[in-house]
């Protein structure tokens, strides 16, 4: 699973606004769908507000995509987890990938769903990019239809066969190795973060997998509730 730049196709300008005393801003978030992977806003369901970003991986396995992104400036130093509310859509399709057995390594759960998950874009101190790609979650029948909370600090999950670890995450160097990502801010210590992502799609499974995303929050920082046409933050950490 590795994170490609492609020219976006939808884009809104910053503005900052007052919002009950604290402030506020719409920035610019970009929604791509390649191929036959897509990213909407909706109506049809919500977290918070009144929209929320469907995305859908799409059937082309690593060559679709639904991914929603915006621009940020954060030290990586100072990133410690970021958490977003998702729910699987109706019309995802289970999938016996790879991609799923691998976070699921259970031998009665064959096939079942994969949740977004995280891309962290970043330019290090020598000015070069890179990006850190968290895992995604794989998910039985019981899970769909319900929000779920995404939380990178979670540990009563599967994580690479091994429970109550941290998630595990990867950069985009061959060979793909997941690490925690306490070992990439070391890898890449004093590389600043520019732009956030949530994903699916370029992974193995090439079964169609959907679902609603919204409040995506960076504690200590921002939380962004996805509200068309932009995303609106508070500066109050969650």
């Amino acid at each position: 699973m590795k994170s490609r730049l492609y020219p976006p196709i939808i884009a809104f300008l910053a503005v900052t606004v007052a919002l009950s005393g604290c402030i506020a801003a719409i920035v610019v978030v970009t929604l791509d769908g390649i191929h036959d992977g897509s990213a909407v806003w909706t109506l049809v369901q919500k977290h918070d507000g009144s929209y929320s970003v469907l995305l859908k991986s799409g059937t082309w396995g690593v060559n679709s995509l639904g991914r929603l992104w915006f621009p940020v400036n954060i030290p990586l130093d100072d990133f410690e987890s970021i958490n977003f509310w998702y729910m699987i859509a109706p019309d995802a399709v289970e999938t016996p990938s790879q991609d799923f057995i691998t976070f699921r390594p259970d031998p009665l759960a064959t096939k079942g769903y994969l949740s977004p998950y995280v891309v962290l874009e970043i330019i290090d101190t020598g000015g070069d990019g890179h990006w850190i790609i968290s895992q995604q979650l794989a998910l039985l029948a019981a899970d769909k239809g319900t929000w779920k909370k995404f939380d990178s600090t979670a540990t009563n999950l599967h994580h690479m066969d091994v429970a109550n670890q941290p998630m595990r995450w990867h950069d985009e160097v061959a060979p793909l190795t997941w690490v925690f990502l306490s070992d990439l801010k070391t890898k890449y210590a004093g590389a600043t973060i520019i732009k956030i992502k949530v994903a699916m799609g370029e992974w193995t499974a090439t079964e169609c997998q959907s679902a609603y995303v919204d409040d995506v929050t960076v504690p200590g920082f921002w939380v962004y509730y996805l509200e068309y046409p932009g995303i609106i933050f508070l500066n109050v950490p969650a």
